[in-house]
């Protein structure tokens, strides 16, 4: 007969583990709970969260902070202790906050990410019920990224985990993207969310701004700090804390850094209030964004499941495009590009038996102005497709010195494809969203 459990007998196990918790180095070495343990406390929950592998990272995330601030260790010692060991460690507490930590899952986060600079104040703007876009106010820069005092008297790996936030980029002003979501995201391992990665919707997003000439470039902009990871942090929602931070790379940091919001865009012209107009560019592309970024209980209309499909190619191309923006590596570019123009090209059928002269004619009869011009985008197009299968077929040599290269300047098959893919890109948005009907 099964034995029922109870929230006692689920305590009692949680307090099992702590006491045959093992601790190395000042660090809980969770990957030695039993397996067995871990199931029989999932199977009181009723989240579809409480996974035992989940189960274990709560373990750790409540005990690692207690070994952290009270176990004296050196890394590499080896010194192995046993939980209820640690000095002045409150077992029934920690049981308890391993209980209700378990118990209120799945719990809300809010991912910040820095976007690009603007010069004029962006209102709180909902994109969707996740996703808002708005200028950093002081009092959630306050709120969000406070200031912490350091902590002098922890050893190096103590003060690296322990870091307070001010290694985020944040600052009053900075616009950012608040992204919500509901799941477990743990404070060193597992990342579980109901909503999408909150880092692949802000290039997504960066991507559109950019097709649709929003966001630009900076005049004569050069890198003027030291160079450090793009970061972006994650909040819970109901306590306020901050869980951790994100490190992307380098490109990321330096291209968002490098670009800004376009001041015309972001308010009307004396022509445009001449005619009567309502609303400015930046207005207009963001209700492009909502239709793009709605979720499927919003759409209304025949054909729902097309409009879903719409979305998927929009913004899987913004988010390559982005990515074809943003990195220093010719090779890499090449594959984003051509990822983009397919991803563009993805809902043809038979797409496979799409050559790249039928792409590349395609693209050419979209955004050529003229047939001068169509011949020379079909040459480019064509070219770029001949280096991605030399590039992904191992005929051609890979090198992250090749941007360097003085053959490589001469070459602008890059440069002139970035150019063909933001009109065509920009062109396919308009045809795409014109589709997708909201209620």
């Amino acid at each position: 007969m099964d034995k029922i459990l109870d929230e006692t007998s689920i305590k009692s196990e949680i307090l099992s583990i702590l006491s045959n918790l093992k601790v190395t180095d000042g660090v809980p070495d969770t990957d030695s709970i039993e397996e067995v343990s871990l199931k029989a406390i999932s199977s009181f929950f009723k989240s579809e969260l409480a996974t035992p592998k989940i189960i274990r990272e709560v373990i750790g995330d409540v005990t690692f902070p207690v070994t952290l601030e009270k176990v004296d260790f050196k890394i590499n010692e080896n010194k192995t202790i046993l939980f209820p060991q640690v000095k002045d460690v409150d077992l029934e507490t920690i049981v308890k906050e391993i209980f209700i930590s378990i118990s209120n899952l799945p719990s809300e986060y809010v991912f910040f990410l820095r976007i690009s600079d603007s010069t004029i104040k962006i209102p709180t703007i909902i994109l969707n019920n996740s996703i808002e876009l708005m200028s950093l106010t002081d009092t959630e820069q306050r709120k969000y990224v406070p200031e912490e005092p350091s902590a002098k008297s922890l050893s190096a790996l103590r003060g690296y985990l322990t870091s307070g936030p001010a290694d985020i980029n944040f600052k009053e002003g900075n616009v950012v993207l608040k992204i919500s979501g509901y799941g477990y995201v743990a404070k060193y391992g597992i990342i579980k969310i109901y909503i999408p990665d909150p880092l692949y919707s802000m290039k997504a997003i960066l991507g559109i701004f950019i097709a649709l000439d929003i966001i630009a470039l900076k005049t004569n902009y050069y890198n003027r700090l030291a160079l450090q990871s793009y970061r972006y942090i994650v909040y819970e929602s109901k306590n306020n804390k901050r869980i951790r931070k994100f490190d992307e790379s380098m490109d990321d940091e330096v291209y968002i850094d490098g670009t800004r919001f376009l001041e015309n865009t972001l308010s009307l012209s004396q022509m445009e209030k001449t005619l009567g107009k309502k609303t400015n560019k930046f207005e207009d592309v963001i209700e492009v964004i909502k239709k793009i970024f709605a979720e499927k209980s919003k759409l209304t209309g025949e054909f729902i499941n097309e409009s879903l499909d719409f979305q998927m190619i929009i913004k899987n191309t913004a988010y390559w495009y982005y990515e074809s923006l943003k990195n220093s590596e010719n090779h890499n570019r090449v594959v984003y590009l051509t990822t983009a123009f397919d991803s563009l090209l993805g809902n043809m059928e038979n797409e496979n038996e799409v050559n790249k002269e039928m792409k590349a004619e395609i693209i050419a009869n979209v955004i050529a102005k003229d047939g001068i011009e169509a011949i020379k985008i079909k040459y480019y197009i064509k070219k770029l497709y001949i280096l991605r299968n030399d590039i992904v077929h191992g005929k051609k040599p890979i090198s992250s010195l090749e941007k360097y290269s003085e053959e490589q300047q001469k070459d602008h098959t890059i440069h002139y494809c970035v150019y063909y893919l933001s009109k065509f890109f920009a062109s396919r948005i308009y045809f795409y969203s014109k589709s997708i009907s909201l209620k």
